[in-house]
């Protein structure tokens, strides 16, 4: 009876049918991700791979500022508007505008600036040029992040999932053949190109639609996207300001080779949870969204981490377990040494997607300013405990992250009960 009860359950549970729909995309994303930290790191090996993941950070933190924070604002008010074709067409002309102005601006500023830029990276001007160029992915990349939101917020999950997709093998097949003819110096001027093909698709697309025709620029959508903005400036730029920070503190305390394997184990530990948290922001943003009452947003976030709870156990454990083989077939021999990190690195995973949940809540709800004093307060004490740690070459160099996670999904409960009270 009791099994009965808790199939009929899962079968009815909204998270997982989301992500079952949305399999496709994990897995072809989980692949590619597999394959992708195989090739780099049999090239480019564990300094190369610190080198290019410094790059990386700056490429997402450029985007992230150049989108303005507009994304989750979009998949909110699409999908509160969704019967409103009119609202639609303004949100999302006002959208492309805004973004188009931000992207012209900091690509100018990347131009300026690329020799700070470089030597803040890299501790070198070797790639002075390839800053300068990252312009060009600024603005595809926030083009395209930006009709993927408009897919979400409209819940068009076949041709959200069809892009992603496409983005994801285009990204791997770009990377993939930088790295092997060009090795690292290719790999960096491959990251710029990686936004191009999906960029292309995405035209194509958009000029089949008439939709996207002629829209007015409105200042008042622009003031309400502004509410989500403030908090995705936030969340996505000091988080690869906090990883760049981190890792030039490894090397600077330790070595390049250290800041290596830690990305190693940063990598294991994206992909992993990708399977777990794709389909979070197609689920959680316009679900949060739609409740109306106190007791429906406790009754969902409590719902969401019963069910998410078992899966990360499951998913870190076994990670855990395996961790040897998984080093063995993902990576080569300079990155034995990575064994010692796994234990931090599953237990603070399992704190800091737990802690998502409720992070998504606050998005949805447009609680701005607990969501702005949640981050920057783990953000910052992350990058403090890591000054405070990294320094002691006997305890794992990741230790900071598996304290800091306790500490951050303890902030969130409290702060999820002061403002939820029934």
């Amino acid at each position: 009876m009791f099994i009965k009860r808790f199939i009929k359950r899962l079968a009815n549970n909204k998270l997982l049918n989301t992500s079952l729909k949305n399999s496709i995309q994990v897995v072809v994303k989980f692949i590619v991700g597999i394959l992708n930290i195989k090739i780099v790191a049999l090239i480019i090996e564990p300094t190369g791979m610190a080198l290019v993941s410094q790059f990386q950070n700056f490429l997402l933190l450029g985007s992230n500022l150049t989108s303005i924070g507009l994304n989750n604002g979009i998949v909110k008010y699409i999908s509160q508007y969704q019967y409103s074709v009119n609202r639609k067409q303004i949100i999302f002309s006002t959208s492309l505008v805004a973004t188009i102005v931000s992207s012209f601006i900091f690509g100018l500023c990347a131009i300026i600036f690329a020799t700070n830029i470089c030597e803040f990276l890299f501790d070198s001007k070797l790639y002075k040029s390839i800053i300068q160029s990252s312009g060009l992915y600024f603005l595809f990349t926030s083009l395209v992040n930006l009709y993927l939101s408009f897919l979400n917020g409209s819940q068009n999950l076949r041709s959200f999932i069809k892009y992603n997709i496409l983005t994801s093998i285009s990204s791997f097949i770009t990377g993939v053949v930088s790295v092997y003819f060009w090795g690292l110096i290719g790999l960096l001027w491959g990251q710029i190109l990686l936004s191009v093909v999906p960029m292309i698709l995405i035209i194509r697309h958009i000029s089949k639609v008439s939709m996207f025709e002629g829209s007015p620029f409105s200042f008042y959508i622009l003031r309400r996207l502004a509410n989500y903005s403030l908090m995705a400036i936030v969340s996505g730029t000091l988080s690869p300001m906090a990883q760049s920070v981190i890792r030039k503190i490894i090397a600077e305390e330790q070595s390049w080779h250290v800041a290596g394997l830690w990305d190693g184990i940063n990598k294991v530990s994206n992909n992993y949870i990708s399977l777990v948290t794709l389909s979070f922001t197609y689920y959680f943003l316009p679900s949060f969204s739609q409740l109306t009452t106190v007791p429906q947003v406790r009754k969902e976030v409590y719902k969401s981490v019963i069910t998410l709870v078992p899966i990360l156990l499951i998913g870190a454990g076994s990670i855990f377990l395996f961790r040897n083989t998984i080093i063995s077939f993902l990576f080569s021999n300079e990155f034995k040494e990575m064994n010692s990190l796994f234990m931090c690195q599953t237990v603070g995973d399992f704190f800091k997607v737990l802690s998502w949940v409720i992070g998504f809540l606050f998005i949805a709800r447009e609680n701005t300013k607990l969501f702005v004093f949640t981050e920057i307060a783990s953000l910052l004490l992350m990058i403090i405990i890591a000054k405070l740690l990294i320094p002691y070459h006997n305890l794992p160099v990741n230790m900071y992250y598996l304290i800091d996670n306790i500490i951050y999904f303890t902030i969130m409960i409290v702060s999820f009960n002061i403002v939820y009270r029934n």
